[in-house]
């Protein structure tokens, strides 16, 4: 059984002090059955926590001081990520019971998505809500990108580095991710040419790059020699650690056709990765085996 961790590594108790205090500088990343939480500016991971802890959590903090609107967000991104999603809804709705929450209505949104169920996921992204703007638009834009709704998320993220954004990296590598999906390499090249000006130890920025060149659709846009170089790059500044990092790395590998390769790091990401994605990161294996590159549509790896 997986712990809470903080950095200083100390043991947080299952009815001890909320995780919630630090949420808003934290993203979550999935890898097996362990949730890690990192700093989304200086990328050291914080938090670790199996789907086992979350539950206990749940349940101790509930019989314990009661949970906070922070605690039902926390939890339903745990539980979305795990692929728990009725618990996950569960948690979102008892949060929206408390008070309006923005996240809240963004992370159900994404969650809805997901689901496929796009009506609801847009019904959510029509309420007014009050945060950043820089937050509104990225979060809008990645759900609208989940949506396939390519152009609307296109315009969000213009707005952003319209705005103020004009220098922020993730605008760039974000609006590249974009422009990939509706096939306009040139634009996304320059776009992540962009970004890595901006912030060269970006690891997420290297592996949208090295998913590009290693997956498009047209073999004019491919470049297996240089994806396979972005991409090692990407996992060395991850810590050879994420999943989403050694996918891609395979599908570099198999883009070049050293399929041997390709085949040790996709089982290797499979050994990492969340029921959220297992089944893509299974079937891409079985392309591999069958010595068969990869070739995109609208995903794209990286985030």
């Amino acid at each position: 059984r997986q712990v809470l961790f903080r950095k200083d590594n100390s043991f947080l108790q299952a009815n001890g002090p909320s995780l919630h205090a630090s949420m808003p500088e934290f993203c979550t990343k999935v890898e097996g059955n362990v949730l890690y939480f990192g700093d989304i500016r200086s990328g050291n991971r914080s938090h670790v926590v199996s789907i086992d802890d979350a539950h206990d959590y749940l349940e101790k903090k509930s019989l314990c001081s009661g949970l906070t609107v922070d605690d039902y967000e926390f939890l339903g991104k745990c539980f979305f990520q795990f692929g728990q999603f009725e618990q996950a809804h569960e948690q979102y709705a008892a949060g929206l019971a408390v008070t309006f929450n923005p996240t809240l209505r963004l992370d159900r949104a994404r969650l809805y998505a997901h689901e496929g169920k796009d009506d609801l996921a847009l019904a959510e992204l029509d309420v007014p809500v009050r945060l950043p703007e820089l937050i509104y638009h990225f979060e809008k834009a990645e759900i609208l990108f989940d949506l396939k709704r390519f152009q609307e998320a296109l315009d969000e993220i213009n707005q952003a580095i319209a705005g103020r954004d004009k220098n922020y990296a993730p605008a760039f590598a974000i609006r590249a991710r974009v422009y990939v999906a509706m096939g306009e390499y040139e634009k996304a090249n320059q776009d992540f040419e962009k970004g890595i000006q901006l912030d060269p130890n970006s690891a997420v920025i290297w592996n949208l790059r090295a998913w590009s060149l290693a997956t498009a659709p047209n073999l004019a846009n491919r470049d297996p020699v240089n994806a396979i170089e972005y991409a090692t790059k990407a996992a060395e500044l991850d810590g050879w650690y994420g999943d989403r990092y050694l996918d891609t790395l395979a599908a570099a590998y198999a883009s070049s056709g050293d399929f041997e390769k390709a085949i040790r790091w996709q089982t290797e990401a499979i050994a990492r990765v969340p029921l959220l994605r297992k089944g893509l990161y299974e079937a891409r294996l079985e392309l591999y085996r069958n010595r068969k590159p990869y070739v995109s549509n609208s995903e794209v790896g990286g985030l």
